[in-house]
């Protein structure tokens, strides 16, 4: 039980700093450097993932994550949005975020591939070792 409460508490963490890299900017200046935050919630989600293939009450802990999935797709919706405005509409990070024109602080690019790959690996990762972990469990042999 130990795996499933590390990777739940890391994967609410990880969540928490998500949604405070992107809610205590303010694009003074049009710098949107609060988005780099997002590097501090990938050990976090990595964690998350690690213990998730160790624990043994996976179902379990995928319920007790529940409202953390929820968020999580939250989050990619953003990364998606966030994306789609900088490389298709070319917009600032700030003109994503506030929807007020700012000019490119040139870190719009790395940022919105940044977000789109931490949030959308930790969907599939977590989603690849619930359905492995569960395909296996329905394959063994029960005594």
């Amino acid at each position: 039980m130990t795996w499933a409460k590390i990777s739940a508490f890391a994967l609410y963490a990880g969540l928490l700093n998500t949604i405070l890299a992107r809610s205590v900017g303010t694009c003074t200046q049009g710098d949107a450097g609060h988005l780099w935050g997002i590097l501090i919630s990938v050990p976090f989600f990595l964690l998350a993932v690690f213990c998730l293939t160790r624990t043994k009450s996976l179902r379990t802990t995928m319920i007790a994550c529940l409202p953390a999935w929820m968020l999580l797709l939250w989050q990619a919706v953003f990364a998606a949005e966030f994306s789609y405005g900088v490389f298709v509409n070319n917009f600032s990070a700030c003109q994503v975020l506030q929807g007020i024109p700012y000019g490119y602080t040139g870190d719009e690019s790395t940022l919105a591939a940044l977000w789109t790959t931490v949030v959308f690996g930790t969907l599939a990762a977590t989603a690849l070792v619930y359905f492995v972990r569960r395909s296996v469990a329905s394959a063994s042999p029960h005594p």
